[in-house]
């Protein structure tokens, strides 16, 4: 009981002893500074929405090496291969991928490969693909090869690319489209070097290649 009233009439005394320097104080710009705290609020609050354009180059792509331990047809789809794939992980991977018209079964067990492992999982042709074999193609898609890490590179070292440091993406987001955006930057160059804008694809035993030169690497 005894805050209550006192408080107010505290209060009110210190609102009538001050109402006329209160308006002289606004009479000469004594609310100048609330605006300027105002402002400064609004321009921070503007400035967090550009960093994601800066967050969608390679350092968001999870890429692998790993080796096709088996393969088999996909039993619904004949262009499809479905492979385990060892990433140096608990258990093997299973991919799903369109190499049928390219590798056959002895070209594809035992391939020491580069797997995408952060795209989103998901059944191909009610097949579950944890992952993405990166191979190069040439203009028409008439040749396909897989981009292969060098040897020495064991299975789940993640490959990297100089200036390009970043945490990858725990998964992919299809909707930010972030493989899209970095995909016309990936191909090789004209010694078979797999490159992202010119940057080498990098293991501890060196850059990963292709047989095919100046191609696109999906």
């Amino acid at each position: 009981g005894k805050g209550g009233p006192g408080g107010k009439g505290g209060g009110g005394e210190a609102g009538a002893e001050g109402k006329a320097p209160a308006g002289d104080a606004a009479a000469g710009g004594g609310d100048a500074p609330v605006e300027h705290k105002q402002k400064e609020k609004k321009e921070k609050k503007e400035k967090p929405p550009p960093p994601p354009k800066e967050e969608v180059n390679v350092s968001c792509l999870d890429i692998r090496v790993g080796t096709i331990v088996k393969c088999w047809e996909h039993p619904d789809a004949d262009k499809l291969w479905v492979e385990s794939i060892e990433l140096g992980e608990a258990k093997p991977r299973q991919v799903v991928s369109g190499l049928r018209a390219f590798k056959n079964s002895a070209q594809m067990t035992g391939a020491r490969v580069l797997v995408l492992c952060n795209v989103k999982k998901g059944p191909l042709r009610d097949q579950l693909s944890e992952g993405m074999v990166m191979c190069c193609s040439n203009e028409d898609h008439t040749v396909v090869d897989f981009v292969v890490p060098p040897e020495g590179a064991k299975d789940g070292e993640r490959v990297t690319f100089a200036g390009f440091e970043g945490e990858a993406a725990d998964v992919l987001n299809p909707k930010k489209k972030m493989f899209e955006t970095c995909a016309p930057k990936l191909c090789t160059d004209d010694a078979g070097v797999a490159c992202y804008d010119g940057v080498p694809f990098m293991t501890s035993a060196g850059p990963c290649t292709s047989t095919l030169t100046k191609c696109h690497i999906k």
